[in-house]
Parts: structure tokens; C-alpha cells; sequence
């Protein structure tokens, strides 16, 4: 069964609505159209096996101190240094959803 992604952070939900329109209208240029299907793939990975190996998911010690809750970083590519990067952490009912910033 497939986690449910919540977008965790305002500025998030306002990203994937504003690059899903464009998307839809065909209006994403060269860059953007790269990058959306990065990130709904890695999305999917993220909601199928948070483990996935191309994900390289792992925790940010540092946040989850400062959080007190642990906070998870996965790579929207693999085996690139600069790779952008997802944020996320367990939703309450550990193993149900996933909140996600970026």
C-alpha cells in the first residue's frame, strides 16, 4: 500500500500547484519540465519505498535535533553532488503519510 504525501509546508503546495497548471497547460519551458518530472518521480519512489536506492534517502541528524523529530532528505537525481534535494519527516501515525518541504 502506497504512502500518502501531504505537502507539509505552505511555500511547497504553492510550488506543485503553480508548476502542476503550467504542466497541464503545456506551459513548463526546457528547465522546468527537467526538473517536475524529477520530482514527480521522486515522488512516487517516496511513496512507494522511502528506501528506494535512488532516492538515497537518509537523516539530517542536525534537523531532527532541532525539530525533535526526525527529519529524512532524499535526492530527486542519484550520483550527482549537486542533486536537489526533498525534505521530509513521518506523519503522526508513523508509517500512514509523509509531510514533505523542498
Amino acid at each position: 500500500m502506497p504512502f500518502k504525501i501531504r505537502l507539509g509546508i505552505p511555500e511547497v503546495e504553492i510550488f506543485w500547484n503553480e508548476m502542476n497548471k503550467k504542466f497541464e497547460r503545456d506551459e513548463l519551458n526546457a528547465t522546468e519540465r527537467i526538473f517536475f518530472k524529477k520530482f514527480v518521480k521522486a515522488l512516487r519512489l517516496l511513496s512507494d519505498n522511502p528506501r528506494h536506492n535512488s532516492l538515497n534517502s537518509h537523516e539530517i541528524n542536525p534537523l531532527t535535533q532541532k525539530y525533535g523529530i526526525k527529519i529524512w532528505q532524499s535526492y530527486l537525481e542519484n550520483s550527482i553532488p549537486s542533486a536537489e534535494r526533498i525534505f521530509w519527516t513521518y506523519g503522526p501515525n508513523h508509517g500512514e503519510d509523509y509531510h514533505l518541504g523542498y
